[in-house]
């Protein structure tokens, strides 16, 4: 009965392990997108050094020179098309995680019920189990009735065939008396 539950109970922990494996993948392929994340991120870093160091050096050509002013200007707009769309990418990206983070909730809602109820079931099992094992008086209560039954069964059988047996033989003696009557010795009436 042990080894059943020691079964059972690697069972349940192995289907558990299982799915712990589950959600460490799922929680790598994560790390994974956030390092790619963080690569374009950088991406975007160096290139805003880029753009920097570029206004930098307009910024010094600045003074004398309105044509190149006209020119940082649309390339301002660019910039800030560059940006705008930057911003919606950030945004597709926010929502991304935003379902990342719904469906991990979801994960993790459901992981700690299946927990729950594991370890429920595990509690009502190894209740029942405890009891069983350490409550034997039950079982023994009911083979004790069914032994006094028994014996009082076989108290009245043996009762009831020495009535019968009684029975039977008062009636062969009668029967007996019936077939051979008794002879009485009666002498004949003497004349007197």
């Amino acid at each position: 009965m042990e080894q059943e539950l020691k079964a059972y109970l690697d069972e349940q922990f192995g289907r558990v392990n299982t799915r712990l494996d589950g959600i460490d993948q799922r929680l790598d392929r994560m790390d994974s997108r956030f390092d790619g994340v963080d690569q374009r991120l950088d991406r975007m870093d160096s290139r805003f050094d880029g753009v920097d160091q570029r206004l930098d050096r307009m910024d010094s050509r600045f003074d004398g020179i309105n044509q190149r002013l006209d020119r940082m200007d649309s390339r301002f707009d660019g910039i800030d098309q560059r940006l705008d769309r930057m911003d919606l990418r950030f945004d597709v990206i926010d929502q991304r995680f935003e379902l990342i983070d719904q469906r991990m909730a979801a994960s993790e809602a459901r992981l700690l019920k299946l927990i729950t109820d594991t370890s429920e079931s595990l509690q009502r099992e190894m209740g029942l189990i405890r009891d069983t094992l350490t409550n034997p008086t039950r079982r023994l209560e009911r083979q004790a009735g069914l032994l006094q039954t028994g014996a009082r069964f076989s108290v009245r059988m043996v009762t009831w065939s020495e009535q019968v047996d009684t029975g039977f033989e008062d009636f062969r003696k009668r029967l007996q008396i019936l077939e051979h009557p008794p002879q009485t010795n009666v002498a004949p009436d003497s004349p007197s």
